[in-house]
């Protein structure tokens, strides 16, 4: 049996992951998504075990998503990471992580946010 994909939301605001939660209803059935409000509670995930992807907001109080996924990098350096982010400057900041697979503006419809996460899966090593 093939252990499920797992992929963590991470965002401080609680609109937005309900959001993304309600656009991807219908892959609960062959993804194992979880939902953090704030980079603390991502990492608090990503101590749990690793992610397949992580998909985080970049502008968040007191862990960013550059830090986030910075230390998802070194925690579990096969985890493919995406910056989901309202932010004009995403792109720029988004340089400061290592390996970053993609960046996605908000807000995103559920296709590309699917589409991005497909690929991503496809992208990541088996082993995750």
């Amino acid at each position: 049996m093939t252990a499920r994909t797992r992929i963590l939301f991470v965002d401080d605001e609680p609109p937005v992951l309900t959001a993304i939660e309600r656009q991807l209803r219908r892959d609960r059935a062959r993804w194992d998504m979880v939902f953090a409000l704030g980079g603390e509670r991502g990492l608090d995930e990503v101590h749990k075990g690793c992610f397949t992807v992580v998909v985080s907001d970049l502008r968040m109080p007191n862990v960013d998503g550059v830090k986030l996924l910075n230390a998802i990098g070194e925690a579990c350096p096969a985890t493919v990471r995406i910056i989901l982010s309202g932010d004009a400057e995403a792109a720029a900041t988004s340089q400061a992580v290592p390996a970053l697979h993609c960046v996605l503006t908000k807000p995103c419809d559920s296709a590309t946010l699917r589409d991005a996460i497909e690929r991503a899966i496809d992208a990541a090593p088996q082993h995750c």
